[in-house]
């Protein structure tokens, strides 16, 4: 989950709990109360507090995961207009709930009184949290709903959709569950009083509801301030204050202190103070400032290089056997080149990384891995794997580990703690995989293996542009990306920056 994910959830909830103190949720809880309406006990009033908790949750879902199809169906899955149009409407919502705006518009309804004398009491219990829970059915007490009803429909994404359903399901059904089984106790009379006779409560959780949409405007607006693209640069590789990349039809290229010089090779690489690249079978080794060269290694067949203060590393792609092989090279003193991985195709290697002596690359078969090689003493690990999905073209850099995630229907730029499983890493970056898919109608085309198109939203790609994640980087507080574009047959390329924070 983004930033953004959780602080939309943050608000949902308290939209939810603001709910609580409307004409409706007072009711709910005097219905679902101990005494009730038909004389229950406690152990009663506490069954049917959670049938409306299950209500709420399914009535919240409804509307927010129908609003997050509806974006999907209407939004470009290329557009940037999404997130924006969101941060405006978080923005809005945050200024009229500050202020203590009325709420316009206003829908002026209540649940059925009579439902609760004539239906049996948990049915009764979990329509009333289903109303409660679809948000628009009610009294609303806080532009935050309307505000996440937007959000929602502009961001067109279907996990954004459920978790704001959970959370303001939850926020709907957790004081009520609360407080109606101490509805009868002294204490939950006093608590009843004061939210009936102190407007000061609803207008503080109006000011924490505000407060929560300016946490949303800083989440939306923080990834959109820190991208930066720059075209035709691809394959990047970065060290602290200077980039390196390749320039499609012009070769390597470095930018140190600003100042960018272009390389007597291709494939540049940085690390440890100095920067690496190849000509032909040849790799030359130089300083990272005055690019005088120190040290040749013979690499036949390289194409992909990595590099650090001890280590040379490079990919050499199938020739004659199929098979991929990384190779590495000690530096000091000069070694020569050792096989460190290998795979037969269809099995890929990608391309290496290095931060000190941990290598990290990926091998993507029928199982997608990410290695890392500790190559002062050769022990091996998986840092993430998937069986569904491709990883992709990892880098590290002070213990984190930035990679691309490829599934059928999203391609992810993630960053995560190098020792972690994968559970806490975050997306920067985000759009619809653009796979072209055939629709199986001409002549003779046959049904057998065909699979329907299951992603929400638009069908992501065409025939005639499409756009991959590719190769990365990590340095400092940024992180770079290579996005490729193929039109009509031909090749283009940018490079993606990211900031960190």
């Amino acid at each position: 989950m983004s930033d953004s994910d959780w602080v939309l959830l943050g608000v949902a909830l308290l939209a939810g709990i603001t709910g609580t103190w409307s004409p409706c949720g007072l009711s709910t809880i005097e219905t679902l109360r101990v005494g009730g309406v038909h004389g229950r006990g406690r152990l009663t009033a506490v069954g049917t507090s959670l049938a409306f908790a299950l209500g709420a949750l399914a009535g919240a879902l409804t509307t927010f995961g129908v609003l997050a199809l509806l974006g999907a169906l209407v939004r470009s899955p290329h557009s940037a207009t999404g997130p924006a149009i969101a941060l405006v409407i978080a923005a809005g919502a945050a200024v009229l709930e500050a202020t203590g705006t009325r709420i316009v518009p206003q829908v002026r309804r209540q649940v059925p009184e009579p439902w609760r004398r004539q239906l049996p009491v948990t049915l009764a219990a979990t329509i009333y949290g289903a109303l409660l829970g679809l948000g628009f059915t009610t009294f609303v007490m806080t532009f935050a709903v309307w505000a996440l009803a937007g959000i929602t429909v502009a961001l067109g994404e279907p996990h954004v959709g459920l978790l704001v359903g959970i959370g303001f399901g939850i926020g709907r059904a957790v004081p009520v569950i609360v407080l109606a089984p101490l509805a009868d106790l002294r204490v939950g009379e006093r608590v009843l009083s004061s939210m009936i006779e102190r407007p000061a409560i609803l207008r503080g959780l109006r000011l924490a509801d505000a407060a929560a949409l300016a946490a949303c405007v800083l989440a939306l607006a923080g990834p959109a301030r820190a991208a930066s693209v720059y075209r035709g640069k691809t394959d990047p590789s970065a060290a602290p204050g200077e980039l390196a990349w390749q320039q499609l039809g012009a070769g390597g290229f470095v930018s140190i202190g600003g100042r960018v010089q272009s390389l007597p090779g291709e494939n540049p690489a940085l690390g440890g103070g100095l920067i690496a690249w190849r000509s032909g079978s040849a790799i030359t080794i130089a300083d990272g400032l005055s690019l005088a060269p120190k040290l040749t290694v013979s690499a036949p067949g390289a194409d992909q290089l990595a590099l650090s203060s001890h280590w040379l590393v490079y990919r050499a792609p199938p020739a004659r056997d199929s098979r991929y092989r990384i190779f590495a090279v000690r530096l000091q003193p000069l070694g020569s080149p050792t096989e460190v991985a290998s795979a037969r195709a269809p099995t890929v290697l990608g391309r290496p990384a290095l931060d000190g002596d941990t290598l990290v690359f990926h091998a993507a078969g029928r199982e997608s891995r990410i290695v890392a090689i500790n190559l002062a003493n050769g022990r091996k690990s998986v840092l993430r794997s998937a069986v569904i999905g491709q990883l992709l073209n990892p880098s590290i850099a002070a213990g984190r580990l930035l990679y691309v995630r490829v599934d059928d229907c999203r391609q992810q730029l993630l960053v995560g703690p190098l020792s972690a499983a994968g559970h806490h890493d975050r997306v920067l970056a985000a759009r619809s995989t653009q796979v072209p898919r055939d629709g199986g109608y001409q002549p003779g085309a046959i049904r057998e293996g065909r699979t329907p198109h299951h992603c929400i939203g638009p069908r992501a790609g065409s025939y005639h542009s499409v756009f991959s994640y590719w190769t990365t980087a990590l340095s400092g507080s940024n992180a770079f990306l290579t996005v490729l574009k193929t039109s009509r047959g031909k090749s283009s390329g940018r490079l993606v920056t990211v900031s960190l924070h």
